[in-house]
């Protein structure tokens, strides 16, 4: 039922009344789960603090309690609308390493930052993920445009 509270508030988009929820759990005698924090996280998503979404899954390792799909995917989404390249690398980088799957939409948004500010890391570890996890993602979309006409192959595949 908390979880339901504290996913409404953080909807309503106030960050600060999310976690004030959020913290109310312990006066309640309540732990958090995955839920819980993915809640907080969503909020964070909202606003775009993708500092605040690190922070939470680092928290909530040190409670005890596993990241689970959705929060991996909540830092991949909030990294990519935030337009920080580097943290949606590192989120594809850390997903990847502990066998979590990208979901298509987060993954389709990361490749377009990735496009925009042409992170070859970021394309890299995208493909990679798409190889293995079978995405679906679309061959071209790996082609790094900006590297034609820079010495690259010209998009010509040789």
């Amino acid at each position: 039922m908390m979880n339901l509270v504290c996913r409404a508030v953080g909807r309503m988009g106030n960050v600060e009344a999310t976690g004030k929820v959020f913290q109310s759990y312990e006066a309640w005698g309540l732990q958090p789960d995955a839920d819980s924090y993915n809640a907080v996280m969503e909020s964070c998503m909202r606003a775009k603090k993708v500092a605040a979404v690190e922070g939470l899954i680092s928290y909530m390792t040190s409670k005890g309690v596993e990241p689970n799909v959705q929060s991996w995917n909540i830092l991949l989404s909030t990294a990519a609308e935030a337009k920080h390249a580097s943290a949606a690398a590192s989120a594809v980088e850390r997903m990847l390493a502990s066998g979590v799957r990208l979901l298509k939409t987060n993954a389709g948004k990361a490749l377009k930052l990735a496009h925009e500010q042409r992170s070859e890391s970021l394309l890299q570890l995208l493909r990679r993920a798409n190889e293995q996890q079978g995405l679906g993602l679309q061959r071209q979309a790996f082609d790094g445009w900006w590297r034609r006409g820079r010495g690259g192959d010209g998009g010509n595949g040789s």
